[in-house]
């Protein structure tokens, strides 16, 4: 039973995606697959087939009335993160109760921001998986330290301190995790570093059939969930910064900004000559294939980033940042190109630019390593590994107990 945040939703948020993604891939390898979310001010029990089609059919639905209180409390007396508290659902310990009576499960698979509706998830006798998606301090202290704002620091501080009481209370968990990165699990270590097994998202297979070969456009192009703080920054200084400089260089060059959820700011984009904003989801993959470079100059943030794997999968020249590439670990000058200064950004980006033997050699490196470590059979054979890990150590300490 995989128990998410939200609706699994190959269109959604990075946690949307990432349910949808492993739920799909464990269906396509015949294991049953249930999903437990609330939507709507109601609770959800959903065949992972009905994920995948996306279709509103339930086993089990059942309304929890208003959720305020709940938040309130997790938020101001708790104090835990925002994005915690706005998951507070008490009505699903019960529901959860009332299904593990009825059916017992190989694994429980929960989302880290539901794990605090569970107190006696330490008690349960299925084996439960906690996939913790990220490490958001580690992105809330770069945040901090970047910015010169004061009120901005005030807001970063009393949000990191929320974020480590919330890891705190995970560390009292006995249950195994998984986390999306290297990097994160790293950063994490001091939470619980010998339980934790790297799990990254995957590139969907079908993004490795476009013909990287086709000419590319004059055009520089940065791709995202543009309604994340260190995507949007990053998007704003590409256009302010570094672009300026690309277009005195190569005067008809274009600037492709790809992402929903546009903030205001990232909307004034769009009054900079030169400068596009592509909005609708599926025309974003098409402008990343077609360009002649994938420019992403990330200060802060965390963890894998599935745009810059895409990208690469779609055969797009990447230059990025060490902090973007920390989840995935390119090569510096065999697949990407790495810069951290405004300065590096817009000479490596003018060499991609400028040689496209380059461009052509490098993308064909850095799909060739997506390929090799972010395919969709290596990272479910990676998930299935551990949930086995997970149900032998729970068969052992009940040996262990009799």
């Amino acid at each position: 039973m995989y128990i998410a945040q939200k609706r699994p939703d190959f269109t959604g948020t990075v946690d949307q995606i990432r349910a949808y993604q492993q739920i799909s891939s464990l269906l396509k390898r015949n294991y049953c697959v249930y999903c437990l979310f609330q939507e709507n001010d109601s609770i959800f029990l959903v065949e992972g087939e009905e994920v995948v089609r996306r279709g509103m059919e339930s086993i089990y639905a059942k309304k929890t009335g208003p959720l305020y209180f709940a938040m309130l409390k997790s938020y101001l007396f708790k104090r835990y993160p925002l994005s915690t508290s706005l998951h507070s659902f008490p009505e699903i310990r019960r529901t959860v109760k009332h299904i593990m009576q009825e059916v017992r499960f190989d694994i429980i698979h929960i989302q880290s921001n539901m794990v605090h509706n569970f107190p006696d998830i330490d008690s349960w006798t299925e084996p439960v998986v906690v996939d913790y998606m990220d490490a958001i301090s580690l992105s809330l202290e770069r945040r901090y330290r970047w910015t010169s704002q004061l009120v901005e620091k005030t807001a970063m501080r009393g949000g990191l301190g929320r974020v480590r009481k919330y890891q705190s209370y995970l560390k009292g968990c006995t249950a195994n995790g998984i986390v999306s990165s290297e990097a994160d699990r790293n950063h994490l270590a001091p939470v619980t570093i010998e339980k934790l097994d790297v799990i990254p998202n995957y590139v969907d297979d079908s993004l490795f059939l476009t013909d990287i070969h086709i000419p590319k456009k004059t055009a520089v192009v940065f791709a995202g969930p543009l309604n994340q703080p260190e995507y949007a920054d990053a998007a704003i200084r590409l256009v302010k910064d570094i672009f300026p400089a690309l277009k005195l260089a190569f005067p008809g060059l274009e600037c492709w900004i790809a992402g929903s959820d546009l903030s205001a700011e990232v909307k004034k984009l769009a009054r900079v000559e030169g400068v596009v904003l592509i909005e609708e989801p599926e025309a974003a993959h098409k402008h990343v294939w077609e360009a002649a470079a994938y420019v992403c100059p990330l200060r802060f943030g965390y963890g894998q980033k599935t745009s810059i794997l895409e990208a690469a999968a779609l055969g797009c020249p990447i230059i990025l940042s060490h902090i973007a590439n920390e989840g995935i670990e390119f090569t510096s000058g065999k697949e990407v190109l790495l810069a951290d200064t405004d300065e590096q950004f817009i000479s490596k980006t003018k060499l991609m630019l400028s040689d496209r033997i380059k461009r052509l050699l490098m993308a064909n490196q850095a799909r060739s390593f997506v390929r090799t470590f972010f395919s969709e059979k290596r990272i479910i054979d990676q998930l299935v590994h551990v949930y086995t890990k997970v149900e032998k150590q729970v068969e052992c300490n009940e040996r262990e107990r009799a």
